[in-house]
């Protein structure tokens, strides 16, 4: 008020008429002179009032929007923690490849967004702010809202494409539809491009808002990219001209080897354009007696005593998976059978026979007259494994494998006509074996390989971090002539770590196996589980003490100093690190960055054996002060019975913050292919401190 009654009082000077006098003399009978009217100029003060007028105008105009715009920040701040939490929830269940589970929290943003949106459609304050731009942030809200229902609506459509690929693509390849899966992988690949893009543009136009984004939006931009660039991969391999070829090993856990089971066969997928125009199943001997022929490779030194030469069926020696995937690859790619047609092979997938166990329990018995056989999911391993063992094709026509040449056909054919529901109980069976580790990638493709690794289904020995106290945990078992016996026996895994007063950590391992196939008819499945243990540590860890292991001494069937025999290099590199250690029969070697020592562990049918370790981790704990970080890190072997049982102790006058105990467990009687805990050590006066 003060200065507009400044404004009003303000006295303008006047002017004074100087025009001269008229002198004119008026004739009282002239007509009276014309008066033309002129609009009067505004005056100062009339334009004063006016601009007063226009500015109490627009202001109240802002002050009635700015009042709806604190409305409307509380209803957006009411809205963003319950959208923020179902990112998050579609995100974990993206992750879990829960399609129904994330269609359903995004739809759920949906709702919420278009909620909110309609208000500020509603509002109409954008012309004002463009106009004037008197309230930057009020123009900021409807575009924030038009992106949030852009990216959950583009992300509800690639979940759709996702579920589509999930339910239709296999049938599509078996049926010569194959473009219909190469045009839904190119829409997903446009999904993930424009859900990229909308996100980081989501993150720039909150924060103006002073709505900074948690990683509950962000956090799985690294995975869309890593998807991004697999589906480019996939779309490009599907649409690439000519033979391709994927390898598919069928690892038989009966007979465990360091990379999985025994493979004693395998498949060849070979796709012509988008399309997968053939299946063919064959015996893993042929190719090798053809391979040795022309290389003798030395095999590895614990199998020397039972086979001259290395082939591919003794390859998966390697329990980090990509090396043994590699170097079955390049023996069969080797042998005339292959190089002679100048076949290469693509990607491989390794599956154990609980995999065919569990397609046969969804398509029920499948007759073979040839065999005069019905197999089903209960006597799948039992009937195969007769048949190789003792069956005609064996002896006669020198094909032990051929029955399942004849079985592959037929289970792909019944897995075709799934109908929706099997195929969801399929995808679901699936998942479990993938978190077992009973099915693994590797792909020659890096895009490819390293999706595969970021999804933990590549089985990657995992590389510990520098900068945090770890331990890690593998216990790797190959049998070396025991038979089938593995389909009987369990193993249990005890681990105790615990960690003293100066930071210290001591391990003690205790490893049990129990052979349950005394009562079995079959001669393999009795035989005594004769078994190679390595127990894969963090490199540099010293070993203290060592009981139960098994003194034998491997006599080589050939003399490997003389002759053309060509050493593997990766192979070679890591038994050249192998040295005995003070416990006898127990050895240490480097391999992919861990320490691992080796012993003969074998037991018979019927009983139960046990063997036991103590060694100190090579990293230290800082004690002072709190809050240091540990992790255990667990990988799980493939096809292998196992259970794993872990207690962690904290040194004394410190608790684990996760548990608040001074031992933390991790306990299974199944564990996943990679168990990771990561635990936090506090001071117990710290902790006091912190409550009320």
């Amino acid at each position: 008020m003060e200065n507009r009654d400044r404004i009003t009082d303000i006295q303008f000077p006047r002017r004074e008429n100087t025009a001269p006098p008229d002198t004119t003399v008026k004739n009282n009978n002239d007509p009276p002179p014309t008066i033309i009217a002129r609009e009067a100029p505004l005056s100062r003060r009339s334009i004063a009032a006016v601009s007063f007028a226009i500015l109490a105008t627009i202001g109240g105009f802002v002050a009635f929007y700015a009042i709806g715009f604190v409305s409307l920040k509380e209803k957006v701040r009411e809205a963003v923690p319950d959208i923020s939490a179902k990112f998050k929830e579609a995100h974990a269940s993206l992750k879990n490849f829960d399609l129904r589970a994330a269609e359903q929290s995004l739809r759920g943003i949906d709702s919420d967004v278009q909620a909110i949106k309609k208000e500020t459609d509603g509002y109409q304050p954008l012309a004002l702010a463009n106009a004037f731009s008197v309230v930057p942030k009020l123009k900021i809200v409807p575009e924030v809202f038009e992106t949030l229902a852009k990216l959950s609506g583009t992300a509800i459509e690639f979940m759709a494409n996702l579920e589509t690929v999930k339910t239709s693509g296999f049938s599509w390849l078996m049926g010569q539809n194959g473009e219909l899966l190469n045009a839904t992988i190119e829409r997903l690949d446009e999904n993930t491009t424009t859900i990229l893009e909308l996100t980081a543009t989501l993150k720039d136009r909150a924060a103006t808002l002073g709505y900074p984004l948690d990683d509950s939006f962000t956090k799985g931009n690294a995975d869309l990219y890593g998807a991004e660039r697999f589906l480019k991969t996939l779309g490009s391999w599907l649409r690439k001209p000519g033979e391709k070829h994927v390898l598919v090993l069928f690892q038989n856990q009966s007979e465990i080897r360091p990379g999985g089971g025994f493979i004693g066969s395998y498949g060849d997928l070979v796709f012509q354009g988008n399309n997968l125009t053939d299946i063919n199943v064959h015996d893993i001997y042929p190719a090798d007696r053809e391979l040795e022929k022309e290389i003798k490779i030395v095999p590895p030194r614990e199998l020397q005593g039972i086979t001259p030469l290395w082939g591919a069926r003794d390859a998966n020696w390697f329990f980090h998976f990509p090396t043994s995937a590699e170097k079955v690859m390049r023996f069969l790619e080797s042998s005339p059978l292959y190089r002679e047609r100048n076949t290469e092979f693509d990607d491989l997938i390794a599956i154990n026979v609980s995999v065919i166990e569990s397609l046969l329990g969804l398509t029920g018995p499948i007759e073979l007259p040839e065999y005069e056989r019905t197999i089903t999911s209960e006597n799948f391993l039992s009937e195969i494994q007769r048949e190789v063992e003792t069956g005609e094709d064996k002896f006669v026509l020198r094909q032990p494998k051929r029955i399942l040449g004849v079985l592959a056909p037929k289970l792909f054919d019944a897995v075709g006509t799934f109908s929706d529901e099997t195929k969801k109980a399929l995808l679901e069976g699936l998942e479990r074996h993938l978190e077992r580790k009973d099915i693994v990638f590797y792909s020659r493709n890096l895009e490819m390989q390293n999706f595969f690794e970021n999804k933990d289904v590549a089985g990657t020995v995992f590389q510990l971090p520098n900068d945090t106290p770890s331990e890690y945990l593998a216990v790797v078992d190959a049998n070396v002539a025991g038979g089938k016996s593995d389909a009987f026996v369990t193993q249990k895994i005890k681990f105790s770590s615990k960690i003293d007063a100066v930071g210290r950590i001591d391990n003690y391992l205790t490893i049990e196996r129990s052979h349950a196939g005394a009562g079995e008819n079959d001669w393999w499945y009795r035989a005594k589980n004769h078994n190679y243990l390595k127990v894969l540590t963090p490199r540099g860890s010293q070993l203290i003490y060592a009981a139960g292991g098994d003194l034998e001494t491997v006599t080589p069937v050939r003399d490997y100093q003389h002759g053309d025999y060509i050493r593997d290099p990766d192979l070679t590199a890591i038994e050249a690190t192998r040295q005995k250690t003070d416990f006898p029969g127990v050895y240490a070697s480097e391999e992919y960055e861990k320490t691992a020592f080796g012993t003969w562990f074998s037991v018979r049918a019927g009983q139960t054996e046990k063997f036991e370790m103590q060694y100190l981790n090579p990293y230290r704990f800082s004690l002072v002060g709190g809050g240091s970080r540990y992790m255990f890190a667990f990988d799980r072997q493939s096809g292998v019975k196992t259970s794993l049982d872990v207690l962690i102790e904290a040194p004394k006058g410190y608790h684990w913050l996760e548990n608040g105990g001074l031992v933390f467990n991790y306990f299974s009687e199944d564990p996943p292919r990679r168990v990771k805990v990561d635990l936090t050590l506090v001071r117990d006066e710290e902790e006091d401190r912190r409550r009320p």
